[in-house]
């Protein structure tokens, strides 16, 4: 993968997972990184690791994704430290966890 430096990528869900594995890769190669969670909280904790491997900006929202007005809050907090989101990666999903006696 080529260097991403100057180049913006939001990933959603990037607190845990899959999501947290692909900023880190993407700040590796030197780019703004917007991280994604549900609460501030999880933006403190995972922060600091991101800022220490890319070299570009690392900014976090909060928002829960299922909620429109919490997207639109979204957009405009991005829009202030970032012009433009270069790559989105839509990773944030639902996690429902029961036993497999009442899931269904």
């Amino acid at each position: 993968m080529e260097s991403l430096q100057g180049r913006t990528v939001w990933i959603t869900g990037s607190t845990s997972g899959i999501g947290f594995g692909i900023a880190t890769a993407m700040a590796k190669k030197g780019a703004n990184i917007v991280l994604h969670g549900l609460t501030p909280e999880e933006g403190r904790q995972k922060e600091p690791e991101i800022r220490s491997l890319t070299k570009g900006k690392v900014y976090y929202v909060a928002a829960n994704l299922a909620h429109l007005s919490e997207i639109e809050r979204a957009l405009r907090d991005v829009h202030s430290p970032f012009d433009v989101v270069d790559i989105l990666i839509n990773n944030a999903g639902v996690q429902h966890v029961e036993s497999i006696e009442t899931f269904f």
